[in-house]
């Protein structure tokens, strides 16, 4: 008995090591190839299918763009969105931090050329403003356009989206005292502070729409971005809220 485990063991070991051996073996056969090696066109991908570009079609919005709002998340986006200040004995500098001429051409300072001396404050209006209309994708991938109208329904439907989804921090009065503010943070400001510096050299109260619409989007110092859970529509009528509302 002991002889035929031996026998077994010896047999199953060869049967084992042979099935081990790699080389140029078949690896057997494969079902559905498809999903391993998909023929899908990467973007930007080699192809030789005739009339292919790649370019969206016509009237169609990509996941993640924005119909109203085409600003990076930088500094130099936000600016160029909402607008700058730039105060008496500032360098004359552009919305991306370049030493430029009162003509808008950049000055090289490495090549000795002497900065622009502001003598008196100058305010650079920013580029985004509300839009006439938001062009949203629906679920059946259908274009939809919104209009956007400054009245009392886009106001109160602002109050009603700030107090979901900014009041928690931003206190429902926009003073910085909400309930995350006393548990979390201790510098939220209050949109209607004239004392605090921000990004734009303005303060809070100051703040035109594309800089509150570039936060909203992209986030703020500890302020997340908030795109995938607010609709591009609905930010823009929590921006007229609190410019309506919450900034004076």
């Amino acid at each position: 008995m002991n002889k035929l485990f031996v026998r077994i063991g010896i047999f199953a070991a060869i049967v084992i090591l042979a099935a081990c051996t790699g080389g140029d073996s078949s690896p057997g056969y494969e079902y559905m190839p498809n999903m391993y090696r998909s023929p899908s066109i990467e973007t930007y991908g080699e192809h030789n299918i005739d009339g292919y570009t790649g370019i969206p079609v016509e009237g169609t919005i990509a996941r993640g763009k924005l119909s109203t709002f085409n600003y990076d998340e930088s500094i130099a986006g936000y600016r160029l969105a909402g607008g700058y200040k730039l105060d008496s004995g500032d360098i004359l500098i552009n919305y991306q931090g370049d030493t430029i001429r009162i003509d808008g051409s950049i000055i090289d300072i490495k090549k000795g050329e002497k900065p622009i001396i502001l003598e008196s404050d100058m305010i650079f209006e920013g580029i985004a403003t509300y839009p006439s209309n938001v062009y949203q994708n629906t679920t059946n991938g259908r274009i939809i356009s919104i209009p956007f109208t400054k009245d009392e329904q886009t106001f109160n439907q602002g109050k009603e989206l700030f107090g979901m989804m900014c009041s928690h921090c931003h206190g429902t009065n926009g003073n910085g005292e909400g309930t995350v503010q006393h548990a979390v943070y201790s510098a939220v400001p209050s949109y209607n502070d004239t004392i605090q510096i921000r990004r734009s050299g303005t303060t809070m109260s100051n703040l035109k729409e594309g800089h509150i619409f570039h936060a909203i989007t992209y986030g703020v110092n500890a302020m997340g971005p908030h795109a995938s859970q607010i609709t591009e529509e609905e930010r823009w009528k929590i921006v007229y809220y609190i410019q309506e509302k919450l900034q004076k």
